[in-house]
């Protein structure tokens, strides 16, 4: 399952999956631009898993020129968000 939600309420995400019984798997930090406060958050959970969260590397949405970062472009492309660790999931 994947989820988009505002990172003030993360606490609150985290804690009505694992009452779902829904393991918080993978999370990443959304930024409208590289050293600005993130203002979404990523999360892939699964059911009846094991404990076990992977924080990924924050993804930016613009470049410092204000151009759509690389990894945004190929979003649009509808291609997985990054390569490598989130490759294959869901949303991310």
């Amino acid at each position: 399952m994947g989820l988009i939600h505002l990172p003030e309420r993360l606490t609150d995400l985290l804690s009505e999956l694992r009452h779902n019984k829904l393991e918080p798997k993978r999370l990443c930090l959304v930024q409208p631009k590289p050293g600005a406060p993130p203002h979404r958050v990523l999360v892939e959970a699964q059911k009846l898993a094991r404990p076990g969260l992977k924080v990924l590397a924050p993804f930016s949405i613009q470049g410092a020129d204000g151009n759509f970062t690389p990894e945004m472009v190929r979003v649009y492309q509808g291609k997985p968000l990054g390569a490598g660790e989130r490759e294959g999931m869901g949303l991310m």
